[in-house]
């Protein structure tokens, strides 16, 4: 409960700061095809800056026995070649969640990741408020989980760290942009 408060709060501050600057709501379709529930918010700076913070939730049972429980949360700071919400942009971000997840019968794997990274996109706009962007970053997480026997059961067998360096960030977002 405390991290959808935090999401939560999160999403409210964000909108505090939209009274005079451009703001964007967006979904991610690859997160959406991936059945995670997302959304993000977009706050302009500057004329070529914005502030971007998406969060990813997940908390589904799938057949089989199979789960894949998570939560996530993205802070990403973007520069744009042109002005902001409308062309190329680099970005740079930091992640942080958790997760909680059993893919067969042999064991359930929960921990905290955290990494950061860098990327680039495009942001295609069609009309006054609505724009399409894609982006892709590569970046480094950190993960630290505990392995139990099953998924119901809590004897924990190991705790292991794991370095990943790789994509972090895939994106295709609807945006819909208020001011």
């Amino acid at each position: 409960m405390t991290v959808i408060r935090f999401i939560i709060l999160t999403l409210f501050s964000a909108f505090t700061l939209t009274s005079t600057a451009r703001t964007g709501l967006k979904t991610n379709l690859v997160s959406d095809a991936l059945l995670n529930v997302n959304a993000g918010v977009e706050v302009m700076v500057d004329s070529k800056w914005s502030i971007d913070v998406t969060a990813d939730y997940n908390n589904w049972t799938l057949s089989h026995g199979r789960r894949w429980r998570h939560w996530i949360i993205q802070p990403e700071a973007r520069w744009w070649t042109k002005e902001a919400f409308s062309g190329l942009f680099f970005a740079g971000h930091l992640f942080a969640g958790q997760f909680n997840v059993m893919f067969n019968q042999r064991g359930r794997y929960q921990g905290p990741v955290a990494g950061l990274g860098v990327g680039a996109g495009y942001a295609w706009r069609f009309h006054r408020h609505w724009s399409l962007e894609a982006e892709c970053a590569l970046g480094f997480a950190r993960y630290h989980y505990d392995k139990y026997v099953c998924g119901d059961c809590g004897q924990k067998v190991s705790s292991r760290s794991h370095n990943f360096l790789g994509i972090t960030k895939v994106a295709i977002s609807v945006v819909y942009i208020i001011n």
